[in-house]
């Protein structure tokens, strides 16, 4: 059975199995492992990405995201060596896992505080006029935008992106954190988060044998609407369809990188 014939629970399962034995503690990890970026939309990553793609050779660079990768796996091998960093928005029932050598790999990830990142979500859609849910983001307004939810990134989207719930009805938001919790620990080495992102990488940069980070600002959308634009109303709603993101969030906010 192939990925595209099991379940997104029966690929999480795969997967979630496959990275327990082969991802290293960031205490042990080195740039001469595989490294895997999972990029979630709207926390930096593509300015990380940046940052990555500055040490390595270019050769040994992959990036695509996962609706490209499902179309043609053979790129990871069509190089003559498989790359040393593969980049991408990849959720945890993706192809990309099924795919890999089976070696010791680093795989780390960025969060970011839940209203920060459902508004530049947002404000991202508004400034990129040819993006499919511009319009609607245009004559809705946020509020609007937000209880339409166009889009699964607008409710729990990090914690439902680690769990392979992204694009299925979610479990309560007490089963989605704790087996987020779990995930993040037993398939990660490690997990930085936006806010602290230079600080974070100050100390996965001397283990991975990086320069000093110096973040490039990239993808940065226009700010239409500001944390300090939002009303009480606004605010609450993207609170509560986002309680599972929080509480991870805080979760992540009190482990130690490594």
């Amino acid at each position: 059975m192939t990925w595209s014939e099991r379940t997104d629970a029966s690929n999480f399962e795969r997967n979630v199995a496959f990275l327990k034995q082969h991802v290293l503690p960031l205490s042990e990890a080195h740039h001469r492992h595989l490294t895997l970026f999972s990029h979630v939309p709207k926390t930096a990553g593509t300015s990380l990405e940046s940052y990555l793609a500055q040490q390595h050779r270019l050769s040994d660079i992959v990036h695509i995201n996962a609706p490209d990768l499902n179309r043609l796996p053979a790129v990871l091998t069509m190089k003559k060596h498989f790359p040393k960093l593969i980049c991408g928005h990849h959720p945890m029932h993706g192809m990309l896992y099924q795919l890999l050598p089976a070696q010791p790999l680093v795989h780390f990830t960025v969060i970011r505080e839940p209203i920060s990142r459902v508004l530049s979500y947002f404000n991202y859609v508004m400034a990129k006029t040819d993006h499919p849910m511009h319009p609607i983001a245009v004559q809705s307004g946020l509020q609007a935008f937000i209880e339409a939810s166009p889009s699964p990134e607008l409710n729990n989207g990090q914690t439902r992106r680690f769990v392979g719930q992204l694009h299925r009805d979610p479990e309560s938001d007490e089963a989605l954190v704790h087996l987020a919790q779990q995930v993040l620990t037993d398939c990660f080495s490690a997990v930085l988060l936006t806010e602290h992102l230079v600080d974070n990488l100050s100390v996965m940069a001397p283990l991975m044998g990086w320069q000093t980070p110096q973040l490039p600002q990239q993808n940065r959308s226009p700010q239409h609407t500001s944390m300090d634009d939002l009303s009480p109303q606004t605010r609450s709603l993207i609170e509560h369809r986002n309680q599972a993101d929080i509480a991870l969030y805080q979760w992540c906010q009190n482990q130690p990188l490594n």
